[in-house]
């Protein structure tokens, strides 16, 4: 059984916020083939492509992107319909917590239908990455019971946010993280050339506990240097929040002061020093806008962004939604060991299993959800810069 974590019900907890950027920032309020693609059009594979496949079950759940989808020169950009993949550990995961990120990349791009993704997952990293036994592997399984028959999701563009919990490990493993780190790129090259790498946000002091947080950030900030020269190496874009956020983790008593990064004094942005919580997820959004060109101009001035709360309300609702069909509760009675129990058939025929049906009744209210929010992007209003 894999425990979901709490998803707040509705963004309106965050009505009538309005979101302002600078370069100093405000705040003023997936393997065997499966018999379908779950999301866009997935490029053919040839015989010679499955062989070249990464194998790991990390993998499984991704199918190739459309073909012909340009690489990144260095600079993102978005000019067709995609599916966005978020991957990483527990600060990727729970962007969706909030929809902030995807809000921003829709209500930047209406003329293009974007299904953004979440696939993170808690404790993730380049070196690991667990999943339920058999997760996303129609065949074969070494006992009696269904296959884990859901549709592979093709990746038209995918945000990899990982190096945090690499570095706790200090520079004595920095070659491995650099080693494990480009071969991961490489390995989700073979879906697609459109890859964004993510830099790791900075430790921060936790009030009341006495932790090395300078001295983590002296190891971290040599495997951000990693990140950035494999970005380099391969002309990926980087969005740098470990640059945006780093000097005001400076602060006292937990609190991060108003300096370059533009987080004000008095304002904590981690729930433990490690993990962002809703504030520190809004003063990110700095980097990502930036990061990503979602702003018409390239000037430095102030960006104001007054979200819409219809369009981040459905963006949360949905992302609850994927998170119920991406990752199901009793995995065991689902697809794993258990699925020949009676709890898990239909109790008149049971040959017949009720519970992979209700699972797979959430995709298409995900696609739905997809379209409602395309809709509500067109309406939606943009980052600005003041005065323009």
């Amino acid at each position: 059984m894999i425990d979901r974590y709490p998803v707040p019900g509705s963004g309106r907890q965050m009505r009538n916020v309005v979101v302002w950027f600078s370069a100093s920032l405000l705040l003023t309020t997936l393997f065997a083939a499966a018999p379908v693609v779950a999301d866009g059009e997935a490029a053919k594979e040839t015989t010679q492509d499955k062989a070249e496949r990464p194998t790991s079950p990390y993998f499984r759940p991704l199918a190739r992107g459309k073909a012909g989808a340009p690489a990144f020169d260095g600079k993102f950009s978005i000019d067709r319909d995609q599916t966005i993949v978020i991957l990483g550990g527990t600060n990727a995961l729970e962007t969706q917590k909030f929809g902030l990120l995807e809000s921003a990349l829709v209500a930047t791009h209406p003329n293009y239908q974007l299904r953004v993704r979440n696939m993170a997952w808690q404790a993730d990293t380049v070196y690991r990455q667990q999943r339920p036994r058999h997760f996303f592997q129609p065949s074969p399984i070494p006992y009696p019971g269904d296959t884990d028959g859901r549709p592979q999701i093709a990746a038209d563009t995918i945000f990899l946010w990982m190096g945090q919990s690499e570095s706790l490990e200090g520079l004595d493993r920095l070659e491995d993280f650099r080693k494990a780190y480009a071969k991961m790129v490489e390995q989700l090259s073979y879906f697609t050339p459109r890859i964004v790498l993510v830099t790791p946000v900075p430790f921060g002091i936790v009030d009341g506990v006495d932790l090395p947080f300078e001295e983590r950030n002296k190891s971290l900030v040599e495997y951000v240097d990693v990140i950035k020269d494999i970005a380099k190496k391969h002309r990926l874009p980087v969005v740098d929040l470990f640059g945006r956020l780093h000097d005001s983790t400076l602060g006292t008593q937990g609190l991060l002061r108003g300096d370059s990064s533009g987080v004000p004094q008095g304002i904590a942005i981690t729930r433990n020093g490690m993990h962002l919580n809703r504030s520190g997820h809004v003063f990110s959004l700095n980097a990502w806008i930036h990061d990503l060109n979602l702003i018409e101009d390239s000037g430095t001035g102030p960006v104001q962004w007054e979200i819409d709360h219809d369009l981040l309300d459905k963006i949360i609702a949905k992302d609850d939604l994927w998170f119920r069909y991406w990752r199901p509760t009793n995995w065991a009675f689902l697809y794993g060991n258990r699925s020949l129990q009676p709890s898990s058939r239909d109790h008149i025929d049971n040959k017949k299993r009720w519970f992979p049906k209700e699972v797979d009744s959430i995709l298409p209210l995900v696609l739905k959800a997809d379209d409602e929010i395309h809709a509500l992007a067109k309406k939606a209003t943009k980052p600005k810069r003041l005065g323009r």
